[in-house]
């Protein structure tokens, strides 16, 4: 018990430092909820994180360089709220450093978000929380990619582009990964579109996606439709 009450003062302490540096900002959700279900051999009632959304605690900063160009970081981990235990990799969700200028976009390299993520995000109506979202009902839900080099459009009229490359990792049995999306938004109007191509050397199917959808806000109600399909293999 000393040991826990030790550890909470350490971060207790960072924390006012962490939130007053200059452009860094500290950042979560912490979510947890008591579940009783029944699959018809009884009811079993547990403690549960991530009902909503996954529990998780990141670190995001800029450094204004001049001209318009700055400096950027996010470290993104997530976590299971009712255990305390994290992923094998513990920046899991985000882990990337790179530039941004305001005429030429914003260059990022390392762990990633995919387009198919930022854009499947979009027409979700549960936000890819709680049962009925996009990951319970697609197959492929790849949303985070090693060794990305990242290339994000400035916004041109409501449109924003961004291109993904992660080179072949022979000794992780991950080929090369590459993707593109789009997105356009002009009122209460949403337009997303993706393509990603994934080459697996271990194990599992190498294949193509293409993802489209929207939102269209209507105030009192906001519609949000989707469409997914695999439409080849990838080569090596």
């Amino acid at each position: 018990m000393k040991r826990k009450q030790l550890a909470l003062s350490i971060v207790l302490a960072l924390s006012p430092w962490l939130a007053q540096a200059e452009g860094v900002t500290v950042y979560g959700i912490a979510d947890v909820f008591v579940e009783a279900a029944n699959a018809g051999h009884g009811t079993v009632t547990r403690v549960e994180s991530g009902g909503i959304a996954q529990s998780r605690l990141g670190f995001t900063g800029q450094e204004d360089l001049g001209g318009g160009l700055k400096a950027l970081f996010t470290l993104e981990s997530g976590f299971s709220l009712d255990t305390g235990s994290t992923s094998s990799a513990f920046w899991s969700r985000q882990a990337y450093a790179g530039l941004s200028s305001r005429d030429w976009g914003t260059l990022t390299l390392g762990h990633q978000e995919t387009p198919l993520f930022l854009t499947t995000y979009a027409f979700d109506a549960f936000g890819l929380g709680n049962s009925g979202n996009y990951w319970n009902l697609s197959q492929y839900n790849n949303f985070w990619v090693d060794n990305v080099v990242a290339y994000e459009t400035p916004g041109w009229a409501g449109f924003t582009g961004r291109l993904f490359y992660a080179p072949s990792e022979q000794a992780s049995g991950i080929g090369r990964y590459t993707a593109g999306s789009g997105s356009y938004t002009r009122g209460p109007l949403n337009l997303v579109a993706s393509y990603d191509a994934q080459v697996v050397r271990s194990s599992g199917p190498d294949a193509k996606h293409i993802t489209v959808g929207g939102s269209y806000d209507f105030q009192v109600i906001k519609l949000f439709a989707g469409f997914e399909s695999e439409i080849g293999r990838a080569h090596v």
